[in-house]
């Protein structure tokens, strides 16, 4: 019914595929970086947040648990993973 033609994969300096793991994407300088300057930012939220006291008014809310548990939910369905297995 449909075809379905096969794409080469692009090749890489060596001549072989190119393939982009995470291994290889850690080891690269620019990932450090990215990575360096999420950790500040968040940390720099979290401790503006400590010092404004909303981390401890927060901790007593009901909605505030609520919200975290839906979170937690909802992100669970991005941590199923498909193996060479299929499972």
């Amino acid at each position: 019914m449909f075809r379905v033609q096969e794409v080469s994969a692009p090749r890489h300096e060596t001549g072989g595929p190119a393939r982009w793991t995470l291994a290889r994407c850690v080891g690269s300088p620019w990932f450090i970086v990215y990575a360096a300057a999420v950790v500040a930012v968040a940390g720099t939220a979290l401790a503006l947040a400590w010092r404004a006291g909303q981390v401890q008014t927060a901790a007593h809310i009901p909605e505030f648990w609520l919200m975290a548990g839906l979170a937690v939910i909802a992100d669970l369905r991005t941590f199923v993973t498909a193996g060479r297995r299929g499972r």
